[in-house]
């Protein structure tokens, strides 16, 4: 009976009709405004998308301000709807969520909005709201926005970035996580497996560092590789890259072979098998002979790839040898040989576990 009068109450606290009932009498009486307030916040995060979603349709703003305070009022549950819609293409719903998050977020959620801070990309009235967010957020003077500096925002960009990509896992719970929907008009909750979750916040964080430095090398390099790996994982290890305009293999492709083998290098240096598998896919298909003589950490990345510890990884650089057709020795050719042997002689179906606490006699 519990059960059942849990499950009654939470249909109705969830109702869709319900809650747009509740956001029709924001803009009544203010005691109704209170009471609305308060059940809304009882319904928890599911309420931020279709305010959102009424913010982006309305012209009104006293309608808009009813709304914007209506999400102040909300608390913790609806900052990460929030951290979503600061990527809405309408630069009203970015200031809206900058000018929310600011008296909400915690400071781990700064990072977010350090790129609408400065990046160049963002209109000033959005720079603005960014920064005086990040300064309440950060306890700083909301005065003194200028102690907040685009150097600073880049670093912490990218080393958030490259934290997520050494902290790769192959996880296979799910996780939740909220993105914009342009169809929508809104956000929208997804759960997707862990591992697909932490590469697209990797390549989100990685984009935003590039967007307020895309001279720099490193940053360059380190969203190749979130931008291979996630669609590479998408489609799986063992199948071709999509091509075409908007792909990441077209991004490679135009990034040139030299990019991609730094991309290469990166993974490899921080174990990142899906990157790495990704990158020789792209070299398979873009590289170039001078590959296996270039100098990148005293040897080529593509022939370091040949003693990588995942056998995957080397069968990829040994068949991503074979496409650049080489014409004459070169260091690791004979690895080239045994990985194919390798292959060849296996039947695909053999395996065998060892557990045993003296790793000398498992072995």
């Amino acid at each position: 009976l519990l059960k059942k009068m849990e499950s009654a109450f939470r249909a109705y606290a969830t109702d869709p009709s319900r809650i747009n009932s509740l956001i029709d009498a924001l803009s009544g009486t203010p005691t109704e405004r209170d009471i609305a307030i308060i059940q809304l916040k009882s319904a928890g995060e599911i309420v931020a998308p279709p305010i959102l979603k009424q913010l982006s349709q309305s012209q009104d703003p006293a309608r808009n301000d009813e709304l914007t305070f209506a999400l102040t009022q909300l608390g913790d549950p609806v900052v990460p709807p929030l951290i979503a819609a600061l990527r809405a293409p309408q630069e009203k719903i970015r200031k809206i969520a900058a000018d929310v998050l600011g008296d909400l977020a915690r400071p781990v959620d700064a990072l977010y909005l350090w790129n609408p801070a400065f990046s160049q990309s963002q209109p000033q009235n959005v720079q603005v709201a960014a920064r005086l967010a990040l300064a309440k957020i950060l306890g700083k003077n909301p005065r003194k926005t200028y102690e907040l500096n685009r150097h600073e925002a880049q670093l912490v960009l990218k080393n958030a970035a490259l934290n997520l990509y050494q902290k790769h896992e192959a996880k296979s719970e799910t996780q939740s996580i909220w993105v914009w929907d342009n169809a929508a008009q809104t956000v929208v909750k997804k759960e997707l497996p862990a591992q697909e979750v932490n590469l697209i916040e990797g390549l989100r964080l990685a984009k935003e560092a590039l967007e307020m430095s895309p001279d720099k090398q490193d940053v360059q390099t380190l969203y190749l590789a979130m931008a291979l790996a996630l669609e590479a994982y998408q489609v799986g290890w063992n199948q071709p890259l999509p091509e075409g305009p908007g792909t990441t293999f077209n991004l490679a492709l135009l990034s040139g072979p030299s990019a991609v083998s730094r991309v290469l290098a990166l993974a490899m240096k921080q174990g990142h098998t899906p990157s790495a598998l990704a990158a020789l896919k792209a070299l398979a298909q873009i590289g170039s002979r001078t590959l296996l003589h270039e100098q990148l950490d005293k040897h080529s990345s593509l022939i370091a790839a040949l003693n990588y510890p995942d056998r995957r990884v080397q069968f990829a650089a040994a068949t991503a040898i074979l496409q650049l057709d080489p014409a004459k020795p070169f260091p690791g050719a004979n690895r080239v040989i045994s990985i194919l042997t390798r292959a060849l002689r296996g039947e695909g179906t053999q395996a065998a576990i060892v557990v045993d606490s003296s790793i000398p006699r498992g072995q």
